[in-house]
């Protein structure tokens, strides 16, 4: 039977659906009860990372700013290393084993954020990314990889500041290329 959610409540409850018999089947619960968060899926596990919950009373970063692990094999999380900062409402992409953690919000400091942070699930160590030109929260993000000789014949697209700030992009970024919609 599932849980009655009710507006503003955390939860820690994860679900699998199956197309095939059109049913949910209930998995363990996470370790910590939260709302906008984000999730990637790597290497076989499930990540669940940033967000916050009520606990303290009022909405905080989830505690210690834990990155939790789901392993459907074992049907168990585990914490990884934790986040360097809080992150609701992130942005969250996958790219060459890593997860890349994109602005947010964070509840414990008030404010909109411009950081990136990239985990790498094979060391299990977090390091910081460019940052965002901007603060922002609750966007979405994706890795789209194109062959270098698109991207550059798209140049013939741009006028010539544009084909300097890709430039910049493929400098600074080499194979990485944000493109961030407001």
């Amino acid at each position: 039977q599932l849980p009655v959610v009710t507006p503003g409540d955390y939860l820690k409850e994860l679900q699998c659906y199956d197309p095939k018999t059109d049913r949910w089947e209930v998995l363990a619960d996470g370790p910590e009860r939260r709302a906008w968060h984000g999730m990637a899926a790597l290497l076989g596990k499930l990540y669940v990372i940033g967000g916050s919950n009520n606990d303290s009373g009022y909405r905080r970063d989830v505690h210690q700013v834990r990155v939790a692990c789901y392993r459907p094999s074992t049907d168990q999380w585990t914490n990884v290393c934790p986040l360097p900062a809080g992150h609701g409402e992130p942005g969250i992409a996958v790219l060459d084993n890593r997860i890349y953690v994109l602005g947010g919000r964070s509840h414990n400091r008030g404010i909109r954020m411009d950081y990136v942070h990239i985990y790498d699930a094979e060391r299990d160590c977090w390091e910081d990314g460019p940052q965002l030109e901007d603060d922002i929260s609750g966007m979405a993000a994706c890795v789209l990889t194109l062959p270098r000789a698109i991207l550059m014949e798209t140049e013939k697209w741009f006028s010539e500041w544009h084909r300097d700030t890709l430039a910049c992009y493929f400098r600074e970024m080499e194979k990485f290329l944000y493109i961030i919609i407001t």
